[in-house]
């Protein structure tokens, strides 16, 4: 009897499993981040800290940290360690933080090219386990021993051989790196009392500077402004905003500066509407194929798309770009009120931007809105490269430019929100 019962049960319960629905998330796929490091590195949680802001943001992070205390690449690329991390596989970000005197790179310390040649090792062995894997370098920030002229001379020409090993690396592997570095030299400079160190003389970070920190591979790896998160691990509220936004135009102003975007494909995609009519506009440069997932709708595979909804509400729309063997998601949030025409991407994230006339003879204009002081527009031809760049201007000239279809980036530099269009040379 007792038999008999479990049986029926048991067919019951795969009869429901077998009549259910298939659920279909548009939620971001998790990304999967290692850091390897040293304690500048882990000090005061910064990769976690980093992990909670996009979670937030709505960039699922899963999150792993190898960092003994004072190491560098010398001791990471003979570690089987870090190797059985590599071997793990399937991670999409890799930073590698090189040691403080790996940093320097000039004489008494490691010079470069030693350094260069432990860190091929490990980027060998990161790309054999994981050939989709992004890699970037950890510029870190140097220490600062008091406020008088000749301490601030000794800072900068400091952390002008850490930028220098950085772009050494980079350039020499084809790779980016996150200009932590560059934020505390930003901040400090500025105000010498605002201390980024746990004490004079230190090279590791507070909770001040690994905030800074976090902030700044937030933008880095996501291409998009920490703004507006309010994950701010011990600052005050004042503070972490004024980081977040250091961090934001720092790394997204100029990121050919730091390298970032100029050897790694990514999914990007802008879009305007109608009411409900909304137009999906593809940025993914060097793509194979592309495929669109919208809600309510079939898969769709071509280079723009346009779609009409039935109701207002907020929607995630997902695209994936096929880069060879490799992809790359994105999953944006849109939010149609059913009236109007305009751009409606989320005010945290990206800038409310009109161009025209588009197609453009001579010179475009652009409208942004009035909150917008400090902002620039730079223009990039169809392989990324920045052609021109120009601040504080609503006013455009393309006249030098041969026809075609151009990218603009606007950058408010208070917020470090973005906007990104296509524009239309005759």
């Amino acid at each position: 009897m007792m038999r008999s019962y479990c049986g029926k049960a048991l067919s019951l319960l795969l009869f429901f499993i077998a009549g259910m629905a298939p659920v279909i998330s548009n939620a971001a796929p998790k990304k999967k981040v290692l850091f390897i490091g040293n304690s500048i590195t882990y000090f005061n949680d910064m990769p976690q800290v980093f992990r909670n802001i996009a979670n937030q943001k709505g960039d699922s992070v899963d999150l792993t940290m190898y960092a003994p205390g004072g190491t560098g690449f010398q001791h990471h690329y003979i570690d089987p360690n870090v190797f059985n991390h590599f071997r793990e596989g399937g991670w999409e970000v890799i930073v590698l933080q090189p040691g403080s005197n790996e940093s320097v790179g000039v004489p008494p310390t490691q010079p470069r090219p030693l350094t260069l040649q432990q860190a091929r090792v490990l980027i060998d062995s990161a790309r054999y386990y994981n050939p989709c894997a992004r890699i970037l370098f950890y510029e870190i920030g140097h220490g600062v021993h008091g406020t008088t002229a000749a301490h601030v001379a000794q800072y900068n020409t400091f952390m002008d051989h850490i930028r220098t090993t950085n772009e050494y690396l980079a350039d020499s592997t084809g790779l980016s790196f996150a200009p932590v570095g560059e934020t505390f030299r930003y901040v400090w400079n500025r105000d010498p009392s605002v201390l980024l160190w746990q004490a004079a003389g230190d090279i590791h970070p507070n909770y001040k500077g690994s905030y800074m920190a976090s902030c700044v591979f937030y933008a880095s790896i996501f291409h998009k402004p920490s703004a507006g998160n309010t994950i701010y691990n011990g600052n005050t509220a004042a503070d972490a905003q004024y980081y977040q936004r250091v961090a934001d135009s720092i790394v997204l102003r100029y990121p050919d500066r730091w390298r970032i975007d100029t050897s790694w494909h990514q999914a990007r995609f802008s879009y305007t509407n109608n009411g409900l009519s909304l137009q999906l506009h593809n940025l993914s440069e060097g793509h194979d194929s592309l495929k669109w997932f919208l809600p309510g709708s079939a898969p769709q595979t071509t280079v723009d798309v346009s779609h009409t909804f039935t109701q207002a509400g907020t929607y995630s729309i997902q695209l994936v770009a096929y880069f060879g063997n490799c992809t790359d998601t994105l999953v944006q949030k849109v939010t149609l009120n059913g009236g109007g025409t305009g751009i409606d991407k989320e005010e945290s994230r990206s800038l409310q931007v009109q161009l025209y006339p588009n197609p453009v003879n001579h010179i475009f204009q652009v409208q942004l809105p009035v909150s917008v002081r400090q902002f620039t527009v730079q223009l990039r031809d169809a392989s990324g490269h920045l052609l021109q760049e120009a601040g504080n201007t609503s006013r455009f000239d393309m006249g030098r430019q041969a026809p075609g279809l151009y990218f603009i980036r606007i950058t408010d530099l208070e917020s470090g929100r973005q906007f990104e269009g296509k524009v239309l040379k005759r």
